[in-house]
């Protein structure tokens, strides 16, 4: 997709109070007004589908042939539904922050998700937040490519709500790079800082290259923003943190990417998920997640 103009999308949370407070990077560019309003309303659908036809139903609908979902190791995504019965339950969520690529081409929402079983011994609801990442088609739609979670405690306040809202930016067109460059070089980088963080004994420079805003999904806790509140919660845990990654992918404009991969996290082990944001000349992760893997105590 082809941009003259790129615009600043504002994503806000609407408290029950009537606060608005805005929930984006302060320097995220994007591309048009109508790409990500079009995202948010793919992933409004997707959610419907669910409540409406069914779990497997949706994802089949909603999963790009190349799509990898985290059951918790990422497998591939399509096989993982196609291969099973209808779940029985209703499973649904909503979209609380947005963000896209210059390019309109790739983009990402996260947000709270319920899922309540149903049939005879089913146990309560159960609460946890989503990421989906989603990529547009030669068809021009939109498909989910990235499909993780955690899970955690039903959430102390209600969920909020999403308003979409753009102001008019005089910054340049997007460029366009081969996704496939991009995709190596992103993981290259975080393969970079893997080797560092095995020299020296520490993840200090992970925990540097994250934004200033950086999301931050553990599991057991609702997610938490910022840097700094990254770097207390790593207080406590083993200095030792070794990942390999495994998989990634990449706009076409080359500003927005992700990896995925193992981690091991002293004694625990874990898949990882991350998305990357370049403004400038580097790379910066603004969503850090992790899933535990049976046989560490993920905790």
């Amino acid at each position: 997709m082809k941009r003259t103009v790129s615009v600043l999308i504002m994503v806000f949370y609407v408290s029950a109070a009537g606060t608005v407070t805005a929930a984006i990077p302060s320097a995220f560019t994007a591309g048009t007004a109508a790409d990500l309003k079009s995202l948010v309303e793919a992933e409004r659908a997707f959610s419907r589908l669910s409540q409406e036809k069914g779990i497997r139903t949706a994802f089949l609908a909603n999963l790009a042939p190349d799509a990898i979902v985290f059951r918790p190791t990422p497998v591939p995504g399509r096989k993982a539904y196609e291969g099973r019965s209808e779940i029985p339950g209703r499973l649904s969520w909503q979209p609380s922050f947005a963000d896209i690529s210059r390019a309109g081409d790739l983009g990402y929402t996260t947000g709270p998700y319920e899922f309540r079983p149903e049939g005879e011994g089913a146990g309560g609801p159960s609460y946890g937040h989503y990421v989906s990442v989603w990529r547009v088609q030669a068809d021009g739609s939109w498909k989910v490519v990235i499909d993780v979670g955690i899970t955690h405690p039903r959430p102390k306040t209600e969920a909020p709500g999403i308003q979409l809202d753009k102001v008019w930016m005089p910054v340049p067109p997007a460029s366009t790079a081969d996704p496939e460059i991009v995709r190596s070089a992103l993981l290259a980088a975080d393969r970079a800082l893997s080797d560092t963080a095995v020299k020296t004994g520490r993840p200090n420079a992970l925990l540097a290259a994250f934004a200033e805003d950086v999301r931050i999904y553990r599991p057991g806790v609702e997610p938490f923003v910022g840097r700094a509140a990254a770097v207390k919660a790593s207080v406590g845990l083993p200095d030792k943190w070794i990942w390999a990654p495994r998989g990634g992918g990449a706009a076409a404009s080359g500003d927005l990417g992700f990896t995925y991969g193992t981690l091991k996290v002293g004694p625990d082990e874990f898949s990882y998920f991350r998305i990357w944001n370049k403004l400038g000349e580097g790379w910066t992760v603004v969503l850090d997640l992790w899933s535990p893997v049976p046989g560490g105590t993920g905790r």
